[in-house]
């Protein structure tokens, strides 16, 4: 061996300078021909995943989950990794039918690379890379060994490292989540800081002493092996853990790593920021495959991240995956923490709640921040949640056994970790000091309420009782320390706002846009905070002061107050510079599209700022994803369904399918979800429009193809009394319309043009010349057929109308388009029916003609139809009929004459 070869192996490969050469043979894995990658792309990615959740979730927990590399070998996944890797590398997540045949190979490649065991992956490469990042330029430029060496010194983690990453944590993931305890909420699909705010609004608040921990120390300082023994707990694929155990394993260059923010001195801070004025001013241009940076809005958000959210561990070369081993780890502190808290669990029947062994629940689900005052003996309890490497334990006890589960605590932590916390970082407070937990602060305040119940004897009691009511409110100073990080306000006490200078060169549409979503997403952030109005009211006073003192300066105003006089209260007017009074007007530039609309600063009031949300949190919550899994699992089980479809016929219930059926029936018929609802719907609208007047039976119509429809032809039943106020409705595909009528208020015969109904002007297709008559005749009941059945003469006309005769009185009936049959009794169908075949007996045959869009009676007094150039299936409530008059007591019937016409060409069925 020469001595050029020697040195040459003693040189770390990564510092090794390229040389003009060709590249080296790839490894004994690498070598023969690769096989096609489109016939490898056979299954939806989503649809393996959506497998893997499933056996994930019924697999038993003891055991570890058995195989896990024949998801690892699947092209389908690696093309998924790849995608978001290039949604984290250029902003764009980009289809899976545009990635190219060269980019396949070198996923083949780097899978071939990854899963096998011998030599392990070249995890942090920066030469002989297997795929690069879209985002890479290519470089072809040769460059000096010194160079090179810096270059590779200082390079990021390699695009390819990202994607197997990516893999890692759609494979682990799955696995990991249900062994997970329902009390850790950071880095967890479905959980996050509000769910851990309202466990502690709803489950601590019975709770004395508090044991703060910060485990981050701990967390940070975890060695591989401490990591892969938790993690073999629950896998036992080998390729998997070998790729895991090499990520934590291989060398991290320096260079590599991002730098921690280092605390700079006043004169560094002038400096940097004078220097960061000078890029901000400075237009850059984007590359071509560089992402966007973040919105203004959103990045002045992350600002206020808590410190407990702020802190994301990081092993190794696992990138993304070091918060979902971070949990991996601590999930053992998890159980061990269930374990005390049943171990802890001493009832007292003296205290006011958790009187009984079996009440562990939530003491007051109704009110579960109030608890009863109580005697000295209390009920010894303990609960706790954690949010990443920070632990909350609550304790209902003495500060004795507070004392005693910290120093139980931090022996875990050494026997099981093999670090200790330091004494600083888990401490021990009182309720009334007030705990500070993800920038909010936990206290309680005594209260005197007054509890109203009925006692023996129907007796309604009212009592002033006491109690603690707990509290959970945002933290001001907080909220203040961010915006004096941001720039936006100077002083502690009495913070003055400063101008917004980032936003110098844009527009006050853009910048009041922009600040707007910033205070929705503040507001949402303080959901569940006590004081939400103030501190949003806080957000709003420190944004609209910043915003006006850079209007002040950008249009040479000099003053806030001369800014709020000319743009209002909410910034809403255009602010325009004093020296240019030849602009157009606002309103005329906003009416010819040349700018946009300036909208007003939100929460200007503080009536407009939503309140505290003190919806209570169940005690097993789940996240939504996990409770329709478990549901999915459930179902997927053929003893279980079978039981569920036994039980559905024993009891006679309703499958979901025939509920979901009735469901939609019933929102389409009456505008509701339920029979109950219907009825009382119909119930409120007789009320609200007939008194006491009971309902007739509603009709339900189908309009044929085309043409013209003419109900109540002689010898067929369809009749109904009306009086009063009365409702005709029209079901259409374009749209739907109806109108209200008074028999005591209108005419006989009344022709009705689209002006005359509600609605008409909102369906899809307009129908100019649309007309409806409606007519409105007396009738009684005949006593002798023979006679009606000779008095043919007698038809629908204006002259029987005005005879004179009509001295009846006139029933209310309101009609549903929509609807089926009411439930009307037996009997009233009957008599209706009877006298329909009365009075259409004497009616005359109608002649109905759909080319001339008109039904004519034998004295030619014409019936006018609906006519619309293209329509649709309509329905509609029967338009009244005619009678005999020569009777002494007459009621107004209506009869089923309803008149449509459909002239579209093309012909379909009715609905």
């Amino acid at each position: 061996m020469t001595p050029r070869t020697a040195l040459r192996r003693l040189i770390p490969s990564h510092l090794q300078p390229v040389s003009r050469r060709a590249p080296p043979p790839p490894a004994a894995a690498d070598e023969g021909p690769l096989p096609d990658p489109y016939a490898l792309l056979v299954h939806d990615p989503i649809d393996l995943l959506s497998s893997l959740w499933r056996r994930a979730f019924a697999h038993p927990l003891p055991a570890p989950f058995p195989n896990l590399s024949g998801y690892a070998s699947r092209l389908d996944l690696w093309l998924l990794s790849y995608q978001r890797a290039c949604a984290h590398a250029t902003g764009s997540f980009p289809p899976r039918h545009a990635v190219q045949l060269p980019t396949l190979h070198s996923l083949l490649r780097l899978r071939a690379a990854a899963l096998r065991r011998h030599p392990a992956f070249p995890w942090g490469a920066s030469t002989h890379l297997h795929i690069r990042s879209p985002a890479d330029p290519p470089s072809t430029v040769p460059i000096s060994r010194r160079k090179l060496e810096a270059r590779l010194a200082d390079a990021p983690p390699p695009f390819q490292d990202r994607v197997v990453q990516e893999l890692l944590l759609l494979l682990l993931e799955p696995v990991f989540e249900p062994r997970f305890s329902p009390k850790s909420h950071a880095f967890r699909p479905g959980r996050g800081p509000h769910t851990a705010i309202r466990s502690v609004r709803s489950h601590f608040a019975a709770y004395l002493w508090f044991i703060s921990a910060d485990l981050t120390g701990v967390v940070d300082a975890l060695s591989p092996d401490t990591i892969l023994s938790c993690v073999q707990k629950a896998i036992s694929d080998r390729k998997v853990l070998s790729l895991l155990k090499s990520a934590l394993n291989a060398p991290v260059r320096p260079g590599s790593v991002p730098p921690r923010e280092k605390e700079l001195d006043g004169l560094a801070k002038k400096r940097l920021k004078r220097k960061v004025l000078r890029k901000s001013r400075k237009k850059k241009v984007l590359n071509e495959n560089e992402p966007k940076p973040d919105p203004y809005w959103l990045r002045l958000f992350f600002g206020f991240a808590p410190e407990q959210a702020c802190h994301v561990p990081n092993y190794g070369h696992c990138g993304i995956l070091s918060p979902l081993l971070a949990n991996v780890c601590l999930n053992e502190l998890d159980w061990w923490l269930e374990e005390r808290i049943h171990e802890y669990f001493r009832p007292s029947s003296h205290d006011s709640i958790w009187k009984e062994v079996g009440d562990e629940g939530c003491h007051n689900p109704a009110w579960p921040e109030f608890v009863p005052s109580s005697g000295k003996e209390k009920t010894r309890k303990m609960d706790y949640l954690r949010f990443g490497s920070h632990v909350l334990i609550g304790i209902r006890g003495p500060r004795e056994d507070a004392v005693e589960i910290r120093r139980q605590l931090m022996e875990f932590c050494e026997s099981t970790f093999g670090l200790r916390p330091e004494n600083s970082m888990v401490e021990i407070e009182h309720i009334t000091r007030g705990i500070e937990f993800l920038d909010h602060v936990i206290t309680r305040r005594v209260i005197y309420p007054t509890l109203r119940y009925t006692a023996s004897g129907g007796n309604i009691v009212s009592e002033k009782g006491v109690g603690t009511l707990l509290s959970v409110t945002a933290s001001l100073q907080r909220c203040i320390r961010h915006f004096r990080k941001l720039e936006l306000v100077k002083g502690d006490r009495d913070p003055e706002p400063l101008p917004c200078s980032p936003m110098l060169y844009s527009g006050q549409a853009h910048t009041n846009s922009q600040m707007n979503k910033f205070l929705e997403t503040m507001a949402d952030w303080y959901r569940y905070a006590d004081n939400r109005k103030k501190i949003v009211g806080f957000c709003a006073y420190v944004i609209r002061s910043s915003l006006a003192k850079l209007y002040a300066a950008r249009y040479r105003l000099k003053s806030r107050a001369k800014v709020y006089k000319i743009a209002s209260r909410d910034l809403s007017r255009p602010l325009r510079e004093s020296t240019r009074n030849d602009a157009p007007e606002y309103s005329d530039l906003l009416r010819m599209g040349l700018v946009d609309i300036i909208e007003g600063v939100q929460f200007a009031r503080m009536a407009s700022i939503p309140s505290c949300d003190y919806t209570p949190f169940p005690r097993n919550w789940v996240p939504h994803h996990e409770l329709v899994l478990r549901e999915y699992i459930k179902l997927q089980d053929p003893k279980f369904f079978c039981e569920l479809h036994k039980t559905i016929k024993r009891k006679e219930i309703n499958s979901p399918q025939d509920d979901v059926s009735r469901m939609v029936w019933y929102y389409k018929v009456y505008g509701v979800y339920d029979a109950k609802r219907s009825l009382q719907k119909l119930n409120d609208w007789k009320k609200m429009l007939m008194g006491s007047v009971s309902m007739p039976e509603d009709f339900w119509f189908s309009a044929p193809k085309k043409g013209i429809m003419v109900f109540v032809l002689p010898g067929e039943p369809g009749l109904t009394e009306v009086a009063g106020v009365f409702k005709i409705q029209f079901h259409d595909r374009q749209g739907d319309f109806y109108c209200w009528l008074n028999t005591t208020m209108m005419e006989n015969r009344v022709t009705l043009n689209p002006t005359d109904l509600d609605d008409f002007d909102k369906r899809k297709l307009l129908s100019p010349g649309f007309q409806v008559e409606v007519v409105l005749v007396d009738y009684d009941e005949v006593s002798n057929k023979e006679s009606a059945r000779n008095d043919k003469d007698d038809v629908f006309s204006d002259s029987e109308a005005e005879d004179g005769s009509f001295r009846g009185r006139r029933e209310k009936v309101s009609r549903n388009v929509e609807g089926t049959t009411n439930a009307a009794k037996a009997s009233e169908t009957r008599s209706v029916q009877k006298e329909a075949s009365a009075a259409a007996s004497r009616i005359e045959k109608v002649s109905i003609t759909s080319e001339q869009g008109t039904a004519r009676t034998p004295d030619a007094a014409p019936l006018k139809s609906g006519v619309s150039n293209k329509s649709s299936s309509t329905t509609a409530p029967p338009p009244p009929a005619a009678a005999d008059s020569r009777v002494n007591e007459f009621k107004a019937i209506a009869a089923d004459a309803s008149v449509f016409s459909f002239g579209d060409e093309d012909d379909y069925e009715s609905e």
